[in-house]
């Protein structure tokens, strides 16, 4: 006896990942239709079907919602491996059950009882939660917490519908119907199931502006009966919204029971019951030959293209809206520290650094009074490690999660766009990445090592190596994935000084422009003669280093950077440092590095006496003749098939890695 889960999605990548690891604990097999979604819900289901074939992605396709076209085709799609005497479940992504439905089958159904209906617990998102939210007291960033805490106040509903049925071979579910004919012997008890359809406001708007813009298809509202009276036809979100002395409310704790419903408005009368019984007992095959099978031809109705670009652009409007949005909630978590000096803001972009990140936020915390956090689409856990740890440290602020292509002018400027909302004049900002640690920390170096004058610094990177040795080291199984808790600095003590520098730390002005033609604030600051050392370590072992090479060359298949560029190297072992290397050296964590006192990044004296003389007297005209960063303006987004093969590719490395662990 196996149970089958029908799962049709769209735009549900806020809760997917809960959803299936939920359905996971009880489901062998979860068949999914995605429905056309523009964000990145296809790709979770992909990415975690990766790791577990239960999971059965039938297929993406722009159709209308339909409760009888679009289940009754995936369960016809799915009864090819089903066989009798099995269970299946009607499931929606936002639905979490109770009770299980192998526990509800043995514990609560009786042997004649064939076919379930759902006891709805409708989980509701209140004012005073969308107050928490508009006042930054609930984020985005809270979506990485199990909606079970986060939603806990909720309304039983009276209404019920079939949702757990045992399938037998006979049993026939034509494209009229929104279940099969002669389903089951129904059950008196319902299947509880924990129903979150409001989660937060961003997630509700965006779920009205799409089912309300759907609705209004002519062809698809005519599949509905009164659709103007429908709640898919409600576009304003705040009409969701449950007032807190709602006297219907009622409190529930994660982990506890939730009260019995014995509501028996889903059963028929006594009299006709009985007659069911009787039929369901005896009559059912030859009932189910009166029925009409699935045509062969019959599918979803499709969107046609002009309405599905519509959508898109619809909620593509939405996502621009939230990312505003958002980022100005992030970067408004926490009031402003006046300490008397100057404020340090770290601005970091990430992408799939997983095995660095906590080393790399945890350095930043000893120095930064705000860290700045964009994921460029992470396909491994950072994002969750950053979220984790911002929810420890308000220092730490996620703005922004979405797979864009890296540009040091359009994500940099991005960030610092939406960061310097939080600057004030004489406050100092660090262009930062996840594989770099300051030895000398920005406020050190600024009290320290630069003049009075000086107000922005290139870096001195100690390039710390992969050495022909400790690749041997770790094919043959001295250094593992595990070895990747102890600290890098630990892991990697040959370095090699580097020559090359560009701008990493800068005085804040509130006139500076940081345009998207440029990779640095315009006329940011006169140069310190000496430079911020940076102990650099972007070859930390053989599996990142590889997956990196992967990643970035994929990348580059888009043409955005020229062939040379060291992005285009796909053979990860090209970067790696064979021992007798000359110019190598050693380094003891917690000693001096060799100073470099490299000055390639000045102009000539007498070029950088007349950029004295700039910025000390010109600096406001200067600033006013620069063009601003444009409100809409945002990184150039991976397209959706090309971020779908990069996290495929991504996924099976991380599957193929596993795999070798085990071995």
């Amino acid at each position: 006896m196996r149970f089958h889960a029908l799962l049709p999605v769209r735009d549900e990548a806020d809760i997917i990942g809960q959803c299936l690891a939920h359905m996971l604990g009880w489901a062998d097999a979860i068949y999914v239709f995605d429905t056309g979604s523009v964000d990145d819900t296809w790709e979770i289901v992909e990415a975690f079907a990766l790791k577990d074939s239960r999971i059965k992605p039938l297929r993406k396709d722009a159709v209308f919602f339909s409760e009888t076209r679009l289940r009754g085709w995936m369960f016809n799609q799915a009864r090819q491996q089903m066989m009798d005497g099995d269970w299946f479940v009607r499931v929606d992504a936002d639905e979490f059950h109770h009770v299980s439905p192998p526990e509800f089958v043995r514990t609560r159904m009786r042997k004649h009882e064939t076919c379930a209906y759902h006891q709805y617990y409708n989980f509701c998102l209140r004012q005073s939660e969308v107050e928490d939210w508009q006042n930054g007291r609930e984020s985005i960033a809270d979506r990485a917490r199990p909606i079970g805490e986060r939603r806990r106040w909720y309304t039983p509903s009276v209404y019920s519908e079939p949702r757990l049925c045992r399938y037998r071979d006979t049993m026939m579910w034509p494209p009229t119907v929104s279940f099969p004919f002669n389903a089951g012997f129904v059950a008196r008890e319902r299947l509880p199931i924990r129903h979150y359809p409001h989660r937060d406001p961003l997630q509700l708007d965006r779920r009205c502006r799409l089912r309300a813009a759907m609705m209004a298809d002519l062809e698809n509202s005519n599949n509905w009966s009164q659709p103007e009276l429908h709640h898919w036809a409600q576009a304003e979100w705040e009409q969701f919204v449950t007032k807190d002395d709602d006297p219907n409310l009622l409190y529930w704790a994660p982990g506890t029971e939730l009260p019995e419903v014995k509501l028996l408005n889903h059963l028929a009368k006594p009299s006709v019951r009985t007659m069911q019984r009787v039929a369901h007992q005896f009559f059912l095959p030859m009932l189910d030959r009166t029925r009409a099978a699935w045509p062969a031809d019959a599918y979803p109705q499709r969107i046609l293209p002009r309405t599905a670009n519509e959508l898109q652009e619809l909620l593509s409007e939405g996502d621009q809206d939230r990312l505003r949005y958002a980022v100005k909630q992030a970067v408004n978590l926490a009031p402003i520290r006046t300490n008397g000096g100057p404020r340090f803001h770290a601005m970091l972009p990430v992408r799939g650094e997983g095995d660095i990140i906590e080393q790399s936020l945890n350095g930043l915390l000893d120095w930064a009074d705000e860290i700045y956090v964009f994921d460029t689409g992470s396909v491994d856990d950072t994002w969750d490690i950053v979220q984790d740890l911002a929810s420890k440290e308000p220092r730490i602020r996620p703005l922004c999660k979405d797979s864009v292509y890296f540009s040091q002018k359009l994500v940099r400027g991005w960030l610092f766009h939406h960061a310097r909302e939080q600057m004030r004049d004489g406050d100092w900002f660090a262009r930062v990445d996840a594989d770099e640690f300051y030895h000398i920390s920005p406020r050190d170096f600024v009290t320290q090592r630069m003049r009075t004058q000086e107000t922005i610094a290139y870096h001195q990177y100690y390039t710390f190596c992969l050495l022909k040795s400790e690749v041997q080291n770790w094919e043959s199984g001295g250094e593992t994935l595990a070895d990747r808790a102890r600290p890098i600095s630990d892991r990697r003590r040959w370095y090699i000084p580097s020559f090359y520098s560009e701008p990493r730390l800068c005085r804040y002005r509130s006139t500076m422009q940081w345009p998207p033609t440029a990779a640095f604030p315009h006329n940011a600051g006169f140069l310190s003669r000496e430079r911020i050392p940076v102990r650099h370590y972007p070859f930390r072992d053989p599996a990142q280093l590889e997956r990196r090479c992967r990643l970035r060359a994929a990348m580059m298949a888009d043409g955005s950077r020229p062939t040379w560029h060291h992005w285009a190297e796909n053979d990860w072992r090209k970067f790696v440092t064979a021992d007798s290397e000359g110019g190598l050296k050693y380094w003891v964590p917690g000693t001096a590095l060799e100073e470099v006192h490299n000055v390639n990044h000045l102009p000539q004296s007498h070029i950088r006496f007349l950029q004295w003389g700039a910025h000390q007297y010109l600096l406001p005209m200067l600033d006013r003749m620069r063009s601003e960063w444009p409100e809409d303006t945002f990184p150039q987004r991976v397209p959706p098939e090309v971020d779908a093969a990069l996290r495929t590719e991504m996924a099976k490395m991380d599957v193929d890695r596993d795999r070798e662990e085990v071995l």
